[in-house]
């Protein structure tokens, strides 16, 4: 069954008991995280993380690729470094803004993203 999409303003502190029950529901199984809102956090933005077109690993890729640092990437894209370092270490799912600017700013830098086909998710330099 799949897991309805999690809206962003359920993050809240005052939502994480509604959160967490979504979150338990989507993994198939309840377990004790009420008392542990990391745990629902983290939880909750490894399901946003699996339903994004590009994935933290990507934006790490292509950052080598382009040999940026997160400052530069954070200056063509518009989007705090903070926000990219932490969508890269899977602190943050990442609003679909941020991210949809980030994979603008990748791609007109010569970034060709790579779905998973079977071999994984990649980045390649778009031929000059």
């Amino acid at each position: 069954m799949e897991a309805a999409p999690i809206p962003a303003r359920m993050v809240r502190r005052e939502n994480l008991p509604m959160a967490a029950g979504i979150a338990s529901r989507a993994a198939g199984t309840v377990f004790g995280i009420w008392n542990s809102p990391s745990v629902v956090i983290l939880t909750l933005v490894k399901i946003a993380q699996e339903r994004r077109v590009v994935k933290p690993a990507q934006v790490r890729m292509a950052r080598a690729a382009l040999n940026w640092s997160l400052a530069d990437l954070s200056k063509a894209a518009g989007v705090h470094r903070n926000t990219i370092s932490n969508f890269e270490t899977g602190k943050y799912g990442g609003s679909e803004d941020a991210l949809a600017a980030i994979e603008r700013a990748l791609e007109s830098a010569g970034i060709e993203f790579i779905a998973e086909n079977g071999g994984g998710a990649g980045v390649r330099l778009q031929k000059p």
